[in-house]
C-alpha cells in the first residue's frame, strides 16, 4: 500500500508490477496557527518566504510541489527541516516548524485539534492516490494479495475510513 501517481513511477519497468489506485487523496498545505499566515486565498509565490517543511527532492510530492513554484515564475522554497515522512511532517508543521504539504488525512486529527490550519492557495496541488502495488512475480503470496484486493472493493472498511477522513 502507497501513495501512487503515474508521473512518479515513469522510469520504472511496470510490466512486473501490479498496481491497483483504490482512493483518491487530497493534499493540502498547512501551517501551525503561531505562523500567522493570513486566512486569505494565497499565490504560490506569496508563501515562498515562509519557512517549509518539506519532503525530500527525489520524492515526486516534492517535485509536484516544486513545479507549483517555479510553474508560476518562482524559485521553489528552500526546506528548513526535509523529512519524508508526512506524519512527522504534520508534527513538525504543528510545532511551528513551517508550512508542510500533506494527505489531508494525515492532518487531519491536528485541523480537528486547530493544531494546524489549512492554508488556502491556488491553484489547488493535484490529489494523489492511495494504491495496491505488488510484483507480478509474488507467487508465495497471491492468496494474500487477491484477498487484500477484494477488501479494497468501495464498500471496504479502508475505503470508508480514508473516505470520512476525507469529508472530515
Amino acid at each position: 500500500m502507497a501513495l501512487y501517481a503515474p508521473r512518479a513511477v515513469d522510469a520504472l519497468d511496470l510490466s512486473m508490477l501490479h498496481i491497483r489506485p483504490f482512493l483518491q487523496v487530497p493534499m493540502v498545505v498547512v501551517a501551525a496557527p503561531s505562523l500567522r499566515v493570513p486566512a486569505r486565498r494565497h499565490t504560490w509565490s506569496g508563501l515562498r518566504g515562509q519557512p517549509w517543511v518539506l519532503p525530500p527532492a527525489s520524492t515526486h510530492q516534492r517535485r509536484s510541489l516544486d513545479e507549483m513554484f517555479t510553474a508560476r515564475g518562482s524559485r521553489a522554497p528552500s526546506a528548513v527541516v526535509e523529512s519524508p515522512s508526512f506524519a512527522a511532517n504534520v508534527e513538525l508543521a504543528a510545532a511551528g516548524f513551517g508550512l508542510a504539504v500533506v494527505p489531508r488525512q494525515s492532518a487531519a486529527r491536528a485541523l480537528e485539534e486547530g493544531r494546524l490550519q489549512a492554508v488556502d492557495v491556488g491553484p489547488a496541488l493535484p490529489p494523489t492516490s492511495v494504491a495496491l502495488i505488488y510484483r507480478k512475480v509474488s507467487v508465495i503470496y497471491m492468496d494474500a494479495l487477491r484477498e487484500l484486493e477484494s477488501a479494497l472493493g468501495p464498500a471496504s472498511v479502508l475505503s470508508r475510513a480514508f473516505q470520512r477522513a476525507s469529508s472530515a
